[in-house]
Order: C-alpha cells, then structure tokens, then sequence
C-alpha cells in the first residue's frame, strides 16, 4: 500500500524559503565587514602617514614656486628695488623647514645668488650704457653734420630699445668717422670734438659687448636654475603622490568590489522575492482564492459544493477537508432558517394585511405611526368612508357588503401611485398616505377617486339602488410645521371627512377648507 504524502505547515515553507535569503544576506555582512576593514585600515594609513607628508610635500612645493617667482622678478624686473626684495625674498627661505630636502634648497638658493649677482651686473651696465649714450649725445649736440645722427634715447625698460641703439650706433658711428676723418673736416673745434667722439663711441661699442654678453650668460643661468627647480617639484611631487594615489586605487577598488557585491546580492534578492512570489502565489494564494471562490458560489446558490483539490500546505489541506461537511451544515441551516423567513414572512403578512381587501390594516398603520411618528414635507393624508354603507349590508347582506369592499379596495390600488400607501382603517374606512404632494394635487386625487368609484356602478338596494359613491377628506402638512404628526394629518383627514358627509357625501374637502369655516 502506498503511503500518503503528508502535507506540511505554512511556517516549514516560510522557513524555506526565507533561508536562503537569510544566507546571502549573511555573506554579505561578512564580505562588507571584510572589506570595510580593509578601507578602515587604508583610511587611517593615509591620515596618519600620507597626509602629514603630502601637507609636509605642498608647503615645500609652495616654497619652490616662491623661489621660482623670485627668479622670474630677478631676471626680468628693471626695478633695481624690486630686484633686491626678491633676491632678500628668496634668501629667507628657512632651509630646516624644507628637511630631508635641505641641500636641494641651499642648492637653488646658492645659484639664486648667483644669477642675481649677474643681473645686477646687467643693470649696471645697462645704466652706464644709458648714461654713456647722454654723455655721447651731449658731445656732439654742438656739431652741425651730428645733431643729424643723434644716437636715440637709451631705455632702461624696452628690450627693443637695445637693438635699436646697436642699430643707430653701427650706422652712425660709421658716418661719423667718415665724416671726422675727411678733408672736410678742418675746424679746430670740430677737430676737438671728433677727438672726444670717436673714444667715446668705441667704449659705447664695448659696453654694448660687455652687455650682450653679462645678458645672455644671465638667460642662460635663469633658465638651467628654473628647469631644475620644476623638475625637483615634478619629481617631489610625484614622489609623495604617487603612494598616496595607489592607496586611494586601492580604496576605489575595494568600494568598487563592494559596489559589484552589493548589486549581486541585490539582483539574487530580487530574484528570490520573485521565485517566493510565486511559490506563494501558486501554493497558498491561488488555493485561498479557489476555497473562496467556491465559498461565493455557496453562498449563491446556497447548494452544498463537492471540494476535490489538495493542497502542499497543511493548513490549506485542512480547510479543503473542512468545507465539504461545513457546506452541508451551512446548507442546511440556510434551509431551515429559509422556511422560518418564510413562515415569519407569512405571519407578517397575516398580522398586517387585510384578509378581505389584501390592503394594509389598521394594526399595520399603528406600527408605521410608531415607527415614523412626524410627518415630512409633501406629506398628505386622505380619509375615505364609503357612503351609506350600513344601509347596503342591511339590506343585500354582509357577503354583497364584502363584495363592495373588494372592488373599491381594487380601484384604490388601481388608481393610487405605487409609492403611495393604502390602509383599510376600519370597516368601510380607507386611509390614504401621500408622499410628494401638493394641496392641490391632494384635493384632485380625492375627486378623482370619488369619481372612479361612483363609475363602478355598485348598486346600493338601500338607497334605492342609487350608485355606492365615497367621500373624502384630505390633510398636507404645512410647509413650515417640521412638529406636525401623522397622527395629527389623521385627525385633519378625519375631520375633512367629516365635513364631506355633511356636505351632501360624494365628494372630497381639504381641512384647509374647514378652517375657513
């Protein structure tokens, strides 16, 4: 014989199908937990070690580029001022600051020295220059033929101003010793001044040498000092920087590792969610919405259903064992309380309608009196009596009587709007209650009732088979009584009614007209 498979608990499967979940969460924690160590320690590495020595390695830079721009106003200032605060500038430099650095610094501060000693050189020369051209242009500022080649200002400031001067001098100190050695040339005091002249010229011509030559050794000092103090910057800076960006790599591959760590775990997460989605879906929730289903249509057709499934889950297998014989229980107690509806539905019936007129009764009137006792706008209330009526049992009998009850009891069902109601008050009486009505409507209806019954041709033997006709009295509640009763639109009613029998019968009266009296 085979065994049957046990069904297990909803709690097994939520385990298992929570575990896995719960696994990769864990290697996760543990992998974060390992590599967030490994950050921690890199982190704390760097704030203790590379940072000191990465500030300690920009302040050297910053020292470097201070020297750098004292060279650069060294060479290129014509301020001798200038030239001397840059120079008193860049010998401040505290080498003991720049440690384990500190011959490099001594180093460039040595060749500083030099190249400002060279510069200062240049501007000497460049002032004796200048003054020497003055000196020049005074001498012969008294010559007729050289007041036309007058050497042109000298310029401290403008770098062209040299070639200009080395230009005008070349061609006038050509023309001028043409000139000064021509026969022409015979004046004593022209003699003098060529005499004064052309020495002058000649050490003008030197010192422009002297010039060239202090100035070109100066370019060539500036710039072997600025190449070698960019290079020791490039080469500090790549130094210190180059441990601190490998450990920061490193620190951006291991977030980058937990980066690829955390968007697996995610993508396995979802991905379990979905397959636990669905395993729930298809082992819990569609068996839950099949037994309510079958639950609905029970309680549709209230007939007991056959349950066939099963279930993987113990607790839903449970329940599917359960609905079959809880269907016919239920089935049959919806049976019995149906024919106990019915028999209290028929007692009712008993208890509040007419038996004769299948009208409501008096006792069905009472009990909405009760229930309902004020009376709404638009309410009306119209009380009927058929007229003569003892007078027609005395003389055709109760059962001709009962026939005359039946047929204007049909006519007032007839003619009197469904949502109106209709009660026999008692006897011959009829008791009409209207709803959304106006005084003028009321009245209208009343008359048209009448009329309806008097067309009914019902002989009354009694009055000398004259027609059986009604009277009618009607009641609307006031527009601004919100405290009026129904019981008290009863009485108007009655009292209308009342008024029409006296008025000659057959016939309807508002009680607005009996206050007019």
């Amino acid at each position: 014989m085979q065994q049957k498979n046990k069904a297990l608990s909803i709690r097994f499967y939520a385990l298992l199908l929570l575990f896995p979940f719960l696994i990769a969460i864990g290697i996760l924690l543990v992998f974060l937990h390992v590599n967030f160590n490994s950050i921690e320690e890199k982190s704390n590495y760097i704030t203790d070690n590379m940072v000191p020595d990465f500030i300690e390695t920009q302040g050297l830079l910053q020292k470097l580029q201070d020297l750098q721009h004292s060279l650069e106003l060294i060479r290129f200032s014509n301020d001798f001022n200038l030239v001397d605060s840059a120079y008193a500038s860049s010998r401040r430099l505290n080498s003991d600051y720049c440690a384990p650095y500190e011959k490099e610094i001594i180093g460039f501060k040595t060749r500083i020295g030099a190249v400002y000693d060279v510069r200062m050189e240049v501007l000497s020369l460049r002032k004796y220059l200048f003054d020497k051209v003055q000196y020049v242009n005074e001498l012969g500022q008294d010559i007729d033929f050289y007041k036309k080649i007058l050497i042109a200002p000298a310029s401290l400031l403008d770098k062209q101003a040299d070639y200009k001067i080395l230009k005008v001098f070349s061609k006038n100190y050509t023309e001028l010793k043409t000139r000064c050695l021509s026969k022409e040339v015979n004046e004593s005091n022209t003699l003098s001044y060529c005499d004064a002249l052309l020495p002058a010229y000649t050490d003008l011509e030197k010192n422009l040498d002297e010039l060239y030559a202090k100035r070109q050794q100066l370019d060539e000092e500036y710039k072997l000092i600025l190449q070698d103090i960019k290079d020791f910057g490039q080469t500090l800076s790549g130094k210190h920087n180059y441990s601190l960006i490998k450990d920061i790599f490193e620190i951006e591959d291991n977030v980058g590792t937990v980066r690829h760590m955390v968007r697996a775990v995610i993508v396995i997460a979802v991905v379990m969610v979905l397959v636990e989605l669905f395993l729930i879906h298809f082992f819990i929730v569609s068996p839950i919405y099949k037994i309510a289903k079958e639950i609905r249509e029970f309680h549709r057709t209230k007939q007991p259903i056959q349950v066939m499934s099963s279930s993987k889950i113990g607790e839903i297998q449970d329940i599917y064992s359960l609905l079959n014989p809880l269907f016919k229980d239920v089935s049959a107690v919806y049976s019995e309380s149906f024919e106990l509806q019915k028999q209290n539905k028929d007692l009712k019936n008993l208890a509040l309608i007419d038996d004769l007129t299948q009208l409501l009764n008096r006792r069905a009137l009472n009990l909405l009196i009760r229930e309902k006792p004020f009376a709404k706008n638009g309410m009306a209330v119209c009380m009927m009596d058929i007229d003569y009526f003892k007078c027609l049992n005395d003389t055709m009998g109760h059962l001709e009587g009962d026939k005359v009850l039946h047929k204007v009891a049909a006519v007032l069902k007839e003619k009197v709007a469904n949502g109106d109601l209709i009660y026999r008050y008692g006897g011959e009486e009829f008791c009409i209650i209207l709803f959304d009505v106006k005084q003028e409507d009321v009245i209208k209806i009343a008359c048209r009732l009448c009329k309806e019954i008097e067309n009914l041709n019902l002989l009354n033997k009694g009055r000398n088979y004259k027609p059986v006709t009604i009277s009618a009295g009607t009641s609307l509640i006031a527009q601004d009584d919100k405290s009026e009763t129904l019981i008290d639109l009863i009485h108007q009613a009655d009292d209308a009614l009342y008024r029409a029998k006296n008025c000659g019968r057959n016939c309807a009266v508002s009680y607005e007209e009996v206050l007019k009296l």
